[in-house]
C-alpha cells in the first residue's frame, strides 16, 4: 500500500482532535466503534488507510455527523476539529 494522502492524514489528524475534544480515550472510542484495536492504530498511524465504514463507525462512536468529519478534512485551512450535529 502507498503512502497515504493528505486528506486522509487530515482525517486521522481531526479523528484524534475529536477525541481529545470529547474527553474520550482510545480504548472508549474502539469499544463503541466495534473496531478491533489493532486495525484502530494501524489505521491511525496511518499504515493503512480508513474507509468509510471506519469513519462512520469512529463518528458514531464519537456522537459526531461522519459527512461534517469528512468536509472539515477536505478544507485546506487549519481550524479546531469540526463542531457538528448530530
Amino acid at each position: 500500500m502507498g503512502d497515504l494522502s493528505q486528506f486522509s492524514w487530515r482525517v486521522i489528524d481531526d479523528i484524534q482532535k475529536l477525541i481529545a475534544d470529547k474527553g474520550m480515550t482510545d480504548a472508549q472510542v474502539i469499544a463503541l466503534s466495534h473496531i478491533p484495536r489493532n486495525t484502530f492504530y494501524r489505521k491511525m498511524r496511518g499504515e493503512t488507510p480508513f474507509n468509510l465504514n471506519d469513519v462512520d463507525a469512529i463518528a458514531g462512536a464519537l456522537g459526531v455527523d461522519p459527512f461534517a468529519l469528512l468536509t472539515h478534512s477536505a478544507r485546506a485551512v487549519d481550524s479546531p476539529a469540526p463542531e457538528v450535529q448530530q
